[in-house]
């Protein structure tokens, strides 16, 4: 079928179209158009494993907090490593944070589970930005197993089963060498509640449950518990719309 005259549109029109695409045909032909313009804009973007472990548990630390926005979330476990609490920069206040430490050579506790965040770019920079990175912590690549079902011990099941399915990641070790101290209720609570909703194996929540708290701080239950509330508050969203968005 032919198009009517009164619908191909005037004769200079006609003219430019034809030259502009003959323009852009010899562009490319001469490489006038760098082909690395063209594949940026086509190229997957670059993804980041994050494992957490501390208060970035509860999603609503990672999304209303940090103001991030993660692509994907798992249960997960990391062999060979503790957790241990080790004091923060506010004294009186909050009175430590979550640390790792390698234990390649103690029996008694050689795993943390966590969750692996699926990150862009730009939020996995966020994250190092906001944890204090390179002073309060500092990126290591590490090796974790995502869980398997929500059984009671999935995540040791997992991680003695089949080693192909290990992942690389990024998670956070202490950057400096910081003394032991007991967390907050708050903090710990956090903790808590991340290791309930994720399913986490139950000897590491029963591990969490014995972990000895913070006295004489002000207010008494520490902060960390009234400044994600007031996160979420600023977002207004609760912290169950955040589970229900990262939860499987």
């Amino acid at each position: 079928m032919t198009t009517p005259a009164s619908h191909r549109g005037p004769p200079q029109t006609r003219w430019l179209f034809s030259s502009s695409v003959a323009l852009i045909i010899a562009a490319f032909w001469i490489g006038a158009v760098p082909a690395a313009s063209l594949s940026a804009a086509t190229a997957p973007r670059k993804l980041y494993r994050y494992f957490a472990y501390g208060s970035n548990l509860v999603p609503s630390t990672m999304m209303a907090l940090r103001q991030l926005d993660p692509i994907d979330a798992t249960a997960a476990v990391l062999p060979n490593y503790r957790l241990v609490f080790r004091g923060a920069n506010l004294p009186g206040v909050e009175s430590s944070a979550a640390f790792i430490e390698p234990c390649h050579d103690d029996a008694t506790a050689q795993c943390v589970h966590g969750v692996l965040y699926t990150l862009s770019a730009a939020d996995f920079a966020t994250v190092g930005n906001t944890e204090g990175v390179p002073f309060a912590y500092r990126w290591q690549s590490c090796d974790v197993f995502p869980y398997i079902g929500d059984a009671a011990y999935a995540g040791r099941d997992a991680m003695n089963g089949d080693a192909s399915a290990c992942l690389s990641a990024f998670t956070l070790i202490s950057g400096r060498s910081i003394p032991s101290s007991p967390p907050s209720s708050s903090y710990l609570g956090l903790l808590q509640e991340g290791a309930a909703r994720w399913k986490l194996d139950d000897e590491f929540q029963r591990y969490l449950a014995d972990v000895k708290t913070a006295r004489n701080l002000i207010p008494p239950q520490g902060t960390s518990g009234l400044l994600l509330k007031s996160a979420e508050l600023r977002a207004r969203k609760s912290r169950e719309y955040y589970w229900e968005r990262m939860l499987p």
